[in-house]
């Protein structure tokens, strides 16, 4: 069952990329005159898809925090979740997501996605994933007091998320350069 959730999350992630990749595909032939066009259609269209792009990359953020959440319990408890950890997980669950995907905008994340993928962007995610996973935390001793949670388990949730919105951030650059050179 885990090689199948695994095979689901991992297409689910590429078709997300695939649709980031298709919003920005231009459906005019770049050599036209804009005049002709029409200028107003064109900044429609523009607006759309840039809330379209944005929009999957929260979802995308979404998914990732969710999962990483989801693994590191699974990570500390060998797979073996009983249905205290799960009252747990989906108790917490929302509003660790409000929390990082707060801090994902306020450090910046969702601003320069069209553009490749930098040293600074990377601090930028280690800054919003440790500060967010931070204000999780202390989010979760003010409301709960987390007495039955494990402590372990939100360091492996701070790796997991470190990579794995790092990796996601590279690989929709790397995507979108290696498509826009074919085009």
């Amino acid at each position: 069952i885990a090689s199948g959730t695994l095979l689901i999350m991992i297409l689910a992630v590429f078709m997300l990329f695939f649709g980031i990749f298709l919003s920005q595909v231009r459906i005019y032939d770049k050599n036209k005159d804009q005049k002709t066009q029409g200028s107003k259609e064109q900044i429609s269209l523009g607006g759309t898809i840039y809330h379209k792009q944005r929009m999957l990359e929260i979802i995308i953020d979404l998914f990732l925090i969710s999962a990483s959440y989801i693994c590191a319990y699974i990570l500390r408890y060998e797979g073996m979740l009983v249905a205290e950890n799960l009252n747990i997980i989906f108790q917490s669950l929302p509003i660790i997501i409000i929390i990082k995907l707060s801090c994902f905008y306020w450090f910046g994340l969702y601003k320069g996605a069209g553009q490749i993928v930098g040293i600074y962007d990377m601090f930028s995610v280690a800054k919003a994933v440790t500060i967010g996973c931070a204000g999780s935390i202390i989010a979760l001793v003010f409301m709960f007091r987390i007495e039955h949670y494990s402590r372990v388990v939100f360091f492996i949730d701070w790796f997991i998320l470190l990579i794995t919105v790092s990796v996601a951030r590279f690989a929709i650059s790397i995507f979108r350069e290696r498509l826009n050179k074919v085009q």
